[in-house]
């Protein structure tokens, strides 16, 4: 990140919360808001997300949202512009994949990519799926958009090699349908302090 965030053992509510509006005024990424929320709840000042939900005045879903993005692996993060581009919405996203494919599969496809502000989604989900099969040239494949039938087609030049990978290609497809349309309010998951002392040591 810009401002390498240090992980703090907080040992008085006034101070957290003076700080957690300090971060809050600056508009900080997801990323380091989760940080915060991870370590105060490391520290025991609340014992749960919906204490300090209600003496900070945040939903449960925002800092449920935070502290997934703060799980995400150090490699994703760093790719993400060392996490000031990661937004809520991403996280959550990226979370879908690690679900799906492995945490480790993901950090290695993480460290091939550059680390840009710009990164999107799209491209980070692209490179994370693609295959061998695939391969890395251009094979003039393309989606076309019918509108009366409300479908999508694909088209490509190289329909003979593609169709014996129909099964495997409908799966990286519903993948990343599935990654880019997640949705920015995903139900909240409470995490402990118990959990979040965890989280923090392992970080």
């Amino acid at each position: 990140m810009t401002n390498q965030y240090i992980a703090t053992n907080w040992k008085c509510m006034t101070t957290a919360k003076n700080a957690h509006d300090a971060l809050r005024a600056q508009t900080v990424s997801a990323v380091r808001l989760g940080y915060f929320y991870r370590d105060v709840l490391a520290s025991g000042l609340w014992t749960s997300q919906a204490a300090m939900s209600r003496d900070m005045g945040v939903s449960t879903s925002k800092i449920s949202r935070a502290l997934t993005a703060a799980r995400l692996p150090k490699e994703v993060v760093t790719a993400f512009d060392h996490g000031e581009a990661v937004t809520y919405r991403r996280a959550h996203a990226i979370n879908s994949l690690i679900l799906a494919l492995g945490k480790d599969a993901i950090r290695r496809k993480a460290t091939l990519l550059p680390k840009l502000r710009t990164l999107t989604v799209e491209q980070f989900v692209l490179a994370v799926v693609k295959e061998p099969f695939m391969g890395s040239n251009d094979r003039g494949i393309s989606l076309v958009v019918d509108e009366p039938s409300r479908s999508i087609r694909i088209e490509t030049a190289c329909f003979e090699q593609l169709r014996v990978h129909l099964c495997e290609l409908e799966r990286f497809v519903r993948l990343a349908a599935d990654v880019l349309v997640a949705a920015d309010g995903e139900p909240a998951v409470e995490l402990t302090s118990a959990q979040a002392s965890r989280a923090a040591r392992e970080r």
